[in-house]
């Protein structure tokens, strides 16, 4: 994919952690949470792992965030309140560098009509703005809002209800290939991994 063929899209849309800036600093902050809940933490990768088997079982099409903790947490045999040491660090406001050359392409991008989006499996709240992104983002989306986890094809549905848009008028960016790439086609956007954004990027 060339640049230009990014400004043929109605819509970029993009995955947080090692999409928007380098994953050294999120495995940072996993190795910190580690030391200081290291049985929660361990469940915690646990869960997430078990819930993205469950979806697989379940027929609803949305769920509330608060069914999703409790799923979550009943993985590993715990109440929906077991989490809530994890998820108040990923909350805790830290200074994060973007990827170079990335604001310059998001505002090239948004300046010419191309809605920008985010979706995250974890709660998205301040982190744009930690990477000092937030006013480029039109969309601001977590996956546990309505309860399916990426690459389930549902949470990819869930952001495009959130527009006018076909699928197909669509990209998504990540870093992972079974969450992020596979995930968005069997959906039917088009994905780009972030190594090729890069790419691109220094084009």
């Amino acid at each position: 994919m060339e640049k230009a063929d990014l400004y043929a899209f109605k819509a970029v849309f993009f995955d947080i952690d090692g999409t928007l800036y380098p994953i050294k600093h999120l495995n940072k902050q996993f190795r910190k949470l580690y030391l200081r809940h290291p049985f929660r933490t361990i469940n915690f990768f646990k869960a997430r792992k078990r819930v993205r088997g469950e979806q697989l079982k379940s027929e609803k099409n949305i769920i509330t965030r608060d069914e999703f903790l409790e799923i979550q947490a009943r993985t590993v045999n715990k109440d929906k309140n077991y989490f809530d040491p994890i998820y108040k660090d990923i909350r805790k406001n830290r200074k994060l560098p973007p990827f170079d050359g990335l604001k310059e392409l998001l505002l090239d991008l948004k300046s010419k009509g191309v809605m920008l989006g985010v979706l995250s499996d974890f709660p998205v709240e301040t982190k744009l703005d930690e990477l000092n992104l937030g006013v480029y983002f039109e969309l601001k989306l977590s996956s546990e809002d309505c309860g399916f986890l990426k690459p389930d094809k549902r949470a990819f549905d869930y952001l495009l209800a959130h527009t006018n848009l076909k699928a197909s008028d669509c990209l998504y960016v990540g870093d992972s290939v079974r969450k992020d790439i596979d995930g968005a086609r069997n959906a039917g956007l088009s994905s780009l991994l972030v190594d090729e954004l890069l790419s691109i990027i220094k084009q």
